[in-house]
């Protein structure tokens, strides 16, 4: 009865103590082993009162091992340790947006923070989870942006460290940043007619409620017309692989609250070109579409020549340009009548009537018929008369019946311009219309905006975006691929042909030190421009050359700016 006393006394000491003693735990845990090994357990039907005490005193001592062990995983379970990571790099994510996803390597034991450039901490309870890419730039982002980019200890051949942004190229998209063709805003009603007209000469005749969007419309344009334009934002001039020969390009985009809209089908603008020479007949429209089996284009990804711009591959359409979609009319003095009666004495006389509401003198129209029928040798007002009052006089020969039929002069009419300028005849007033689809249709509110469009070559376009006034070079030439030897990495640098007796821009693709220009005009003049980046700095190369199947070497760069490359481009507009 003692010794389970003083069993009950000890069981109430451990359990008062906050921090048990563990002291002689092992030896207590060997002593257990013994007991429980098989050939050591023992026999006796009944355990004596010393062998239970020993039962109960290793029962208390596994269960003291047991609340130890949880109170210690408690206050250990926040605590942080440090474990290395590795990067993966996400194959199939685009090459401008490189995702980078980090896993915990549970390979290696946590070291301690110390002895780790490169780690992610986190926390130990979940450490079986493969935390989230945001999870972990939250919880150690100076650790994800910074150190682990300069750690060559965790990384192995398989995980390679990710390579930092390519500077030439940043620097080059800088360069030409600088040169970017500034935007045109027009603000709009969309429920009414309107002729806009571009810095450069352009003019579009947009119609009524052409937009999908009510109210106010917003349009930017940009325009490219000249070389310095053409070369300065990177475009080029080819279909299919095709040269084109280029009347100038557009870029028209349509705004409405904040987002872009489109046309309403059924719907065209009419885009009126600046330049009125004879070639603009040959034009016709084009419009863009990504150049993806182009080899004409530069197609590497990598190299400095890939843009937006110089990637576009231009598409023909069954659209051209002509000079008859305005008609101008031109109100004048109706004297398309002839004489009522002619005699042949000494002198050639013609007589006409003059109209009684005429405001013109006798001299004034005698002056004007004159010009009209130079023949007679005297012109003579006999009378007025009403307007439109006719005679008919019937004459019978043996030869012949002749009838004659006349108006009073002096009345006004409607006559096109080549009616009235062989008699410079007085205008009155002018009108125009706008001819689609065989209707003309008079539109009074643009009359005046519509009279300085009449000489100029336009189209109908019906989507917005890239636009192109382009016809194929043509003509029986013998074609060849034109080599340039940069004697420097290709892909480093921005190279194209400017074409100086057609207005026509290529790019070419890359082949190691050398651009190949494939499909060009043997015997064709034109400039080589090259442009790249050299220990940081910008640096440009020009060459006036003809097209030979001779490779071009010996570039010389020269260190450049944004407004020195720019007057440069210009020349080629001289």
């Amino acid at each position: 009865m003692k010794e389970t006393n003083n069993i009950d006394n000890q069981l109430r000491q451990l359990e008062n103590q906050s921090l048990p003693d563990l002291s002689r735990q092992d030896e207590h845990w060997q002593e257990m082993q013994k007991m429980l090994q098989p050939g050591l357990a023992p026999v006796t039907p009944a355990p004596t009162g010393k062998f239970l005490k020993w039962i109960i005193a290793a029962c208390v001592v596994a269960t003291i091992v047991l609340l130890t062990e949880k109170w210690i995983n408690k206050e250990t379970s926040d605590k942080e340790v440090t474990i290395p990571i590795k990067p993966i790099i996400k194959k199939d994510v685009l090459a401008n947006t490189e995702e980078k996803l980090f896993t915990a390597d549970t390979s290696t034991k946590p070291t301690s923070p110390q002895k780790i450039k490169s780690g992610l901490v986190i926390r130990e309870t979940n450490k079986k989870k493969n935390p989230s890419y945001a999870t972990l730039v939250a919880d150690n982002c100076n650790k994800c942006d910074t150190d682990w980019l300069n750690d060559t200890t965790t990384n192995d051949s398989n995980n390679p460290p990710p390579s930092k942004p390519d500077e030439p190229k940043a620097t080059l998209a800088a360069f030409f940043a600088e040169l970017e063709k500034p935007s045109q805003e027009f603000v709009i009603d969309n429920s009414r007619d309107t002729v806009i007209n571009g810095n450069d000469g352009s003019a579009l005749l947009i119609p009524a409620n052409t937009f999908t969007k009510k109210g106010k419309v917003t349009l930017i344009l940009k325009e490219y017309y000249s070389y310095e334009d053409i070369i300065t934002n990177k475009l080029s001039t080819t279909s299919n692989g095709q040269q084109l020969v280029t009347g100038g390009m557009i870029h028209l985009t349509a705004i409405a609250d904040g987002k872009e809209v489109g046309m309403q089908p059924q719907k065209s603008i009419r885009w009126f070109v600046p330049d009125t020479s004879a070639e603009m007949s040959d034009m016709q429209l084009f419009t863009a579409s990504e150049n993806s089996n182009s080899n004409q284009e530069i197609i590497h990804s990598d190299t400095l020549s890939n843009s937006k711009n110089s990637s576009i591959n231009w598409r023909p359409s069954s659209a051209r340009f002509n000079k008859n979609f305005i008609t101008m009319k031109l109100k004048v003095l109706d004297i398309r009548d002839l004489a009522f009666k002619t005699t042949f004495a000494k002198k050639y006389k013609g007589y006409f009537f003059q109209n009684s509401e005429s405001e013109l003198s006798k001299d004034e129209l005698k002056k004007i018929l004159q010009l009209k029928y130079p023949y007679y040798d005297k012109i003579i007002i006999a009378g007025k008369r009403k307007k439109k009052e006719w005679d008919a006089t019937w004459i019978i020969s043996y030869a012949y019946q002749k009838a004659e039929t006349y108006y009073s002069i002096g009345d006004t009419t409607w006559l096109r311009p080549f009616e009235v300028k062989p008699y410079k005849l007085p205008v009155f007033d002018t009108i125009t219309y706008t001819n689609q689809n065989s209707i003309e249709k008079n539109i009074p509110s643009l009359n005046n905006q519509l009279k300085k469009l009449t000489s100029k070559f336009s189209v109908d376009i019906t989507t917005l975006g890239w636009i192109n006034c382009d016809r194929f070079l043509g003509g029986n030439r013998t074609l060849i691929d034109y080599v340039v030897n940069l004697e420097d990495t290709a892909s480093n640098y921005y190279t194209f042909l400017a074409f100086t007796r057609i207005k026509s821009m290529m790019g070419g693709s890359v082949s190691g030190k050398k651009i190949i220009f494939s499909g060009v005009p043997q015997g064709e003049t034109a400039k080589i421009i090259s442009i790249g980046i050299k220990d940081g700095k910008p640096v440009a190369a020009t060459k006036s050359v003809t097209i030979s199947t001779n490779t071009l070497s010996g570039l010389k760069f020269e260190e450049t700016t944004p407004d020195a490359f720019r007057e440069q481009a210009a020349t080629m507009d001289k």
